[in-house]
């Protein structure tokens, strides 16, 4: 079983990941932030996202954002929460069948890498 704290340590390293690459582009065309602020809840707790743009945006588009976030948040927790029953990492942890179990590819991918770290630390890093 794939344990919260790394699902979350691979969420926030993705995020960090995110948040480089648009501080980075904003550097490069000349650094001219308007901040922005995106709260919400997710994961049995709070989030807030800081935008940083170099345009105004209006409060539709900002909502729009939200819902968007909001909408990827629950897709992943859809998949990986196993504090959800019918998320997709609940059934796969109690899958008793030999036969195959097929998934989506974001959870594929997850496991696949999660594989890979794996063995590129020497079990110190275990999925199961």
């Amino acid at each position: 079983m794939i344990s919260f704290k790394y699902y979350l340590l691979f969420f926030l390293i993705l995020l960090k990941a995110i948040f480089l690459s648009v501080v980075i582009s904003n550097y490069r065309s000349g650094f001219c932030p308007i901040v922005y602020q995106v709260n919400g809840f997710t994961m049995g707790t709070n989030y807030s996202m800081y935008i940083e743009e170099c345009d105004k945006i209006n409060k539709n588009q900002l909502n729009s954002l939200k819902y968007q976030i909001d909408i990827m948040l629950e897709r992943i927790n859809n998949i990986m929460s196993t504090y959800r029953d019918y998320s997709t990492i609940s059934i796969f942890n109690k899958y008793k069948n030999n036969n195959m179990f097929f998934v989506d590819s974001e959870m594929s991918y997850i496991v696949r890498n999660a594989l890979r770290i794996k063995r590129l630390f020497n079990g110190l890093f275990d999925i199961t």
